[in-house]
């Protein structure tokens, strides 16, 4: 019997292959001690081909690991604020967005 170990690095949203990753790995290894890369994923994702991302402190300056890195007080309502600009109008939004 093979073990089956799988690492990933943090981001914003997972995309759905990590989620099959994560079902097929016997031991899940999350990265955060790797280094944050700033025009990385780690803080953003593509909804409807338009980039959002989460502001990100730096004061632990831009060499730090993922694990230092903090989110900004306002990221919240930036990130419900794309959300809202990004889908309002979608089948299912106004059901689906107090969810959120």
């Amino acid at each position: 019997m093979s073990l089956i170990i799988a690492g990933h690095q943090p981001d914003l949203l997972p995309y759905s292959g990590w989620f099959h990753k994560l079902a097929k790995a016997d031991i899940m290894d999350l990265k955060v001690w790797d280094q944050y890369v700033n025009r990385g994923y780690q803080r953003r994702v593509k909804m409807r081909d338009q980039w959002v991302g989460l502001r990100i402190t730096d004061e632990h300056g831009s060499y730090a690991s993922i694990h230092d890195k903090r989110i900004s007080e306002d990221s919240p309502a930036v990130l419900i604020d794309s959300i809202t600009r990004i889908y309002k109008g979608a089948k299912f939004y106004d059901e689906r967005i107090d969810e959120v």
